[in-house]
Formats: C-alpha cells, sequence, structure tokens
C-alpha cells in the first residue's frame, strides 16, 4: 500500500516529469536486479536465503510483486494523464490490498479463489480514494473515475493470466481515457 502510493503522492507535490524520472529509474533498477536474479541462479540462491520472508509464494521463480507494480506505476504515468494516471495506480495501491484482507477473511475461493466480498471492498476503497482526491483539491470529480473504480474492482476479481499489478491501473486507465478522460 505505501510503496503502490508513493510516485502518485509524489506527482502531487512535485513536478510530473520530475517524479517520472525518479519512477522510470527506479522501474528499470529494480526490474532488471529482480531479471538478474532469476538468470543468475546463485545470486537467485542467495537472495532466497537471505530475503524470502520478503518473496510471495511462486515469485521465487518469477518476477516480484514489486517489480509489476512499478511496470504498472510506470505505464499508467507514460500513457494517462496525472489525474487518471493517478487514479488508475491508487485504486491499486490501496483497493488491491483491501480486496485481498475482505476476500481472505470474508470467503476465500468463490471464483478461481477470488471473492466477490474482496472485489466489493476494492470497489468501495476505489470510491473512496476518489472522493478523499476530490475533497481534498487534487482532482475535479468526473463520472467516468467511477467507471474506473467498477473496471479496477472486475480485473481485480477476474482470473487474468497477467499480473494484476498490471492490469488494474492499466484497464482503469484505459476505461477512463475511452469515456473521455
Amino acid at each position: 500500500m505505501i510503496g503502490g502510493s508513493l510516485f502518485p503522492i509524489l506527482s502531487m507535490v512535485l513536478e510530473w516529469e520530475t517524479v517520472f524520472r525518479l519512477l522510470l529509474i527506479s522501474s528499470v533498477l529494480l526490474v532488471s536486479s529482480d531479471a538478474l536474479r532469476l538468470q543468475i541462479i546463485p545470486l537467485n540462491t542467495w537472495v532466497l536465503r537471505r530475503g524470502k520472508v520478503l518473496l510471495r509464494s511462486g515469485e521465487q521463480y518469477r518476477l516480484t510483486g514489486a517489480s509489476y507494480l512499478l511496470l504498472g506505476t510506470l505505464a499508467a504515468f507514460f500513457c494517462f494523464e496525472q489525474d487518471i494516471a493517478l487514479l488508475a495506480v491508487f485504486f491499486l495501491a490501496f483497493g488491491d490490498p483491501a480486496a485481498a484482507v475482505v476476500g481472505q477473511r470474508l470467503g476465500k475461493g468463490w471464483f478461481y479463489g477470488k471473492s466477490p466480498f474482496g472485489s466489493m471492498a476494492m470497489l468501495a476503497v476505489s470510491l473512496a480514494v476518489i472522493a478523499t482526491l476530490h475533497g481534498v483539491g487534487a482532482i475535479e470529480f468526473k463520472w467516468i473515475f467511477v467507471a474506473g473504480a467498477l473496471i479496477a474492482a472486475l480485473v481485480e476479481f477476474l482470473p487474468l493470466p497477467v499480473n494484476d499489478n498490471l492490469t488494474i491501473p492499466m484497464s482503469a486507465g484505459v476505461l477512463m481515457v475511452l469515456l473521455g478522460g
């Protein structure tokens, strides 16, 4: 949650181009080191011994969620205007953890391991993000933002083959743009 919201928050206080450069540098460094870890078996073994608690199940032999988070954030910041990019990434940063917590507590495994309760939590949190950013004057309210929150929750619920750290911000952003953003 904190890591996922870092660059959107920075973009609210620093110049967009400055934040984009920082994001680009961070993405290149982290994703490259993550990919390198996967290519060099002794390095991956060393990382697994020292940092196993930091990796989720299955990340030992594939890119980490952090790499996908940075790639999704970078793609959103590159493809969309600031208000849409902010929301698309905040939907992921705050909504996805809410979906995971609520989904596990209130009915794990309804549909390919996903719970509609988790998706409803994601929608509620995403709507709260819109209200909060509008309330502090960071964005002007637009109904397309609500549509973005809806598609983010739907994409979180679907058993897509691509990591949702990429699919959530990009799907939400594309829909908001298509609806007039």
